[in-house]
Parts: structure tokens; C-alpha cells; sequence
């Protein structure tokens, strides 16, 4: 049986909950809270240092790459009580605090992108970083965040309990850092980073002024009973939060694409390279949206000094990204190669390399200086103590060295680096190219050798010579023989013939006949 306490239990409790927490809110006395709003938005000497001083801090925090000093910055900066100013004066329909809080603002906001560009202009550190980007490209999740961070400013404004406790409030507006990005990216001539930062700023300031505003109406309206809201200038605040909401969205459809398609291009090329070469890795990926249907690729690749990262190889990688993303890609490498230090067995190891070879040299120089070394490789003999010697030579085919002369070069190979040489040399027939003079050239003379030595087997050819223009060839050469009587006019023609058929043109053709003597002693 449930008796009348019991019922009306739920209900009390519920009651008491309820006025806790409405006795918990204590708003600041109209007047003290009009008062403190007025005396911390004007522009005055404390004002002035500390906008420049916060500005300062954050500026070179920024440029440090330090949040620390970027969160110090955030603390003492005033650029919430303008924003406060303005939501007081569309709460309560005062164009007076309207204008000075507006002209507070914006005289503000100069100061402190100009400070921050001046600092910039004059720092060493002129370097895009981590702390940097993260103003540059907000998101619609920073508009949710600068609401509820306008929300918790302004109770903390019209709360007596937390009236005092600003310090969280300031780092949670963050309006300085992206104020200070805004000048540190003109300075640094990017304008899309300035633009960036600048939007950043908007979206902060405008959604503090818009939950102050229903805050301190609420305040007046618990009050006085009545709202006072200024119509016109809260309808612009709205409208302004709604533009500035399309490129956010933008922004936010952007990053997600860009968050998934992150972890799917970094599996992919960590894949790749791993079934590429053990030792190769790929490092400080990033990757951006060129357009709706193009995605670049950056990063830089390690890679082992025995590996190669050929054409073929980026062309797969391209492909296989584009499966995975559905996009274009635009793949930028930057490759570098690892050099691994070298121990002290390598080094050694090297040394007689390089004795081995030289050794090789000076034994091919002393048989014959025209030979020329096309490749050498010098490696361990795994089954056997020593070094296997593999080269190429070239040489002309008349040349090649007999199997007794490699013995040798073999065994003084050896006894000069005091090891085994296992010797493996090929050698190559040097090919000379020709003109087509020099072609010709030989082709007519070995047509003279030959009707010559038909007729006297003993005659020699000597000083053969060959010049040609456009329809005549010249050929003029000397006939050394002993009997020179068989070389007549019927010799004089048949050469004649022959050599037109060779080069297609007509001949003029010049014998001298000189008699060979032979002298006994």
C-alpha cells in the first residue's frame, strides 16, 4: 500500500534539485555589471599594454612553435571585453555602447594584426608551423566551439561565484592567436593562411557577441521582465554567423576528406614501399585536395643506397593510390638516400677492392696501353678464402692476350694484395665507327689491292688516297712492284670500272709505278 508521503516524495526531491540549482545562479547587480563592462572596454593606458603586451607574447609564441607561451599570450589579452560591450549594447539597445564597443573592437583588431606583421618582419623565424596552421583552416566544429566558449564568457561576466575566474574563460575564446596569425601571414606574403586566420577571428568574435547577448538579455529580462534586444543588430549578428557558416561547412567536408583519405594513403605506400625494399620508409606525408577530382601527394622517402625508386615504380604507387582514393593523384617525392655508417671491416674491405683493381690496371697498362677496362667487380669468394675478379675489356680483336699472359696477370694480381684471385676477364672487340668516306675509302682500296695482286701477286699498294665532290671521284695511289710491265692500259681500265661500280660516280684515276729492288748482302 503506498501512503501520501510516499507520493508526494519524487516531487520534493525534484523540487529540491531544481532550487539548488536556481539558487546557484546569482547574477551580478545591473548597475556593478553595467560599471565593469564600461571600465574594462575602454581604450586606456592599462588597455593599450595589455593588448600590445598579449599580442606580443602570442605573436612570438606563434613563431616559436610554443603553445605555453601561446596560452600565456591568451590570458592577458582584452579583446573579450569589446565583444562584452557589444553584446551589452544590443542586449539593452544602447548605441552608445554599440559605437564605442565596435570602434574598440576594430581600432583592436588594427593593433594587433599590424603589432604581430611588424614582429614577424623583424624575427629570424619566418617558418610556417604546427601552430601556425592550426588558425589557418577552421572548421564548422570551430563555430560550435566559439559558442560554447561565448556561453561560459558570458556567465562568467554576469555570475558573481565566477565573476573573477577568467582565466580558463580567455584560453577558451582564443581570439589573439588567430588576430596574430592574421599579421604573421601578411608579413610572410600568404594570403590564403591571412585569409584563414582572419575567418578564424570573425567566427570567434561573432559567436561570443551573439551568446553574450542572450545572456545579458536574460539577465535584463529576469530583472525588468522585458527584452530590450536591438532587432536590427542582432539580425545582422545572426546573419553574419550563417555566411560565415557556409565556407566552415566547406572547410569541415574538406578535413574529413582529407582525415580518411589520410589513413588509407599512408597504409597504401607503407605497404608499398615495405614490398619494394626492406630498409626503405616513407616519411612526412601530407596530403591536400588540388581541386574536386585531384589529390596531391607529398612526402619524403628514405631509401637504402643499393635500392632504386624507379619510374615504373611511381607510375604503380600513382595507380594504386588513385584505386584507393578514387581521385587523381599528383605524387611529389622527395627522395633521399640512407647512408649507413661504415665499419671498420667494410672499410678494409674497400681498401683492397680498390688495391685489387688498381693491380689489375697496371698488369693490362704493362701487356698493352690500348687495352681499356669497360667494368670491373670485385667480390668475396663465399666458398673459398679470396676475391673473384670479374672485368671487361675492351681491345682491338687482334690483341686478345694468350691464356699463358692471363696466368700471369692472375698470379701477380695475387702476390700484390697477398690473397687469392679467382681472374675472370672477357675481352671485347673495340668497334670503330666510320664516315661514309672512310667506308668508301676502304672499299675502292681493297678493289685496287685486289685486280693488282691478281695480276702481280707480289705488288704491294701504298699511299692510297681518295677525294670526292658531287660527280667526280679522285683516286691516285702507288704500285710497288718488281715487274712493272704487266700494269698497262687494259690494268689502268679495269680498276677504273671497278671502282665506278663502288661508288656510283665517275673516276679519275692516277697510278704511279715505282720498281722494288731487292738488295743482297
Amino acid at each position: 500500500m503506498v501512503t501520501r508521503s510516499q507520493k508526494t516524495m519524487k516531487p520534493r526531491r525534484a523540487r529540491a534539485v531544481f532550487g539548488l540549482l536556481k539558487n546557484d545562479l546569482e547574477f551580478v547587480d545591473a548597475q556593478v555589471l553595467r560599471q565593469k563592462i564600461y571600465d574594462q572596454s575602454r581604450f586606456s593606458i592599462l588597455y593599450f599594454i595589455l593588448l600590445i603586451g598579449s599580442t606580443l607574447v602570442c605573436t612570438l609564441g606563434l613563431l616559436t612553435d610554443n603553445s605555453a607561451i601561446v596560452i600565456g599570450g591568451m590570458l592577458i589579452a582584452p579583446l573579450m571585453w569589446p565583444l562584452a560591450r557589444l553584446g551589452y549594447g544590443i542586449s539593452h539597445s544602447s548605441h552608445t555602447h554599440l559605437l564605442r564597443g565596435s570602434t574598440l573592437l576594430v581600432g583592436s583588431i588594427l593593433i594587433g594584426a599590424i603589432t604581430a606583421f611588424l614582429i614577424t618582419s623583424i624575427s629570424p623565424i619566418k617558418v610556417i608551423n604546427s601552430e601556425i596552421l592550426a588558425r589557418t583552416s577552421p572548421t564548422l566544429m570551430d563555430l560550435f566551439i566559439a559558442l560554447t566558449a561565448g556561453f561560459v564568457a558570458a556567465i562568467a561576466i554576469t555570475q558573481k561565484k565566477i565573476a573573477d575566474s577568467l582565466a580558463g574563460v580567455a584560453i577558451a575564446v582564443s581570439l589573439m592567436p588567430p588576430l596574430c596569425t592574421v599579421g604573421i601571414a601578411l608579413s610572410l606574403r600568404n594570403y590564403q593562411f591571412s585569409a584563414g586566420a582572419l575567418l578564424l577571428f570573425a567566427v570567434n568574435a561573432a559567436c561570443i557577441t551573439f551568446v553574450t547577448t542572450l545572456v545579458l538579455a536574460y539577465n535584463e529580462y529576469v530583472r525588468t521582465k522585458k527584452f530590450r534586444i536591438a532587432r536590427k543588430a542582432i539580425t545582422i549578428n545572426v546573419l553574419l554567423i550563417l555566411a560565415m557558416t557556409i565556407p566552415l561547412i566547406s572547410f569541415l567536408r574538406s578535413y574529413s576528406f582529407e582525415v580518411s583519405s589520410y589513413s588509407a594513403v599512408t597504409t597504401e605506400m607503407n605497404n608499398f614501399i615495405e614490398r619494394k625494399s626492406a630498409g626503405a620508409a616513407f616519411e612526412n606525408i601530407e596530403i591536400s585536395r588540388s581541386n574536386s577530382d585531384t589529390m596531391s601527394v607529398n612526402a619524403d622517402l628514405l631509401i637504402p643506397n643499393d635500392s632504386v625508386f624507379s619510374f615504373e615504380d611511381n607510375e604503380q604507387l600513382i595507380t594504386l593510390l588513385e584505386e584507393v582514393v578514387d581521385k587523381n593523384i599528383l605524387l611529389n617525392l622527395r627522395i633521399q638516400t640512407i647512408i649507413e655508417p661504415i665499419s671498420k671491416d667494410q672499410t678494409d674491405d674497400e681498401q683492397q677492392i680498390r688495391a685489387i683493381s688498381d693491380q689489375l690496371v697496371t698488369e693490362l697498362t704493362s701487356l698493352n696501353d690500348s687495352y681499356k677496362i669497360s667494368s670491373v667487380s670485385v667480390t668475396q669468394n663465399l666458398s673459398s678464402e679470396g676475391w673473384i675478379v670479374n672485368a671487361e675489356i675492351l681491345s682491338d680483336p687482334e690483341l686478345v692476350p694468350t691464356g699463358q699472359s692471363l696466368v700471369e696477370i692472375d698470379d701477380n694480381i695475387t702476390q700484390a694484395v697477398k690473397e687469392e684471385i679467382e681472374l675472370n676477364l672477357t675481352f671485347l672487340p673495340r668497334l670503330t665507327l666510320r664516315t661514309n668516306d672512310q667506308t668508301v675509302s676502304q672499299e675502292t682500296r681493297k678493289a685496287a689491292e685486289r685486280i693488282t695482286r691478281t695480276i702481280n701477286q707480289g705488288a704491294e699498294l701504298s699511299s692510297f688516297a681518295l677525294t670526292q665532290n658531287d660527280n667526280l671521284v679522285t683516286v691516285a695511289y702507288t704500285v710497288i712492284s718488281v715487274d712493272n710491265t704487266v700494269f698497262d692500259e687494259l690494268y689502268l681500265n679495269s680498276v677504273k670500272q671497278e671502282l665506278q661500280q663502288i661508288v656510283d660516280k665517275d673516276v679519275s684515276l692516277r697510278v704511279r709505278l715505282v720498281t722494288a729492288t731487292d738488295i743482297a748482302l
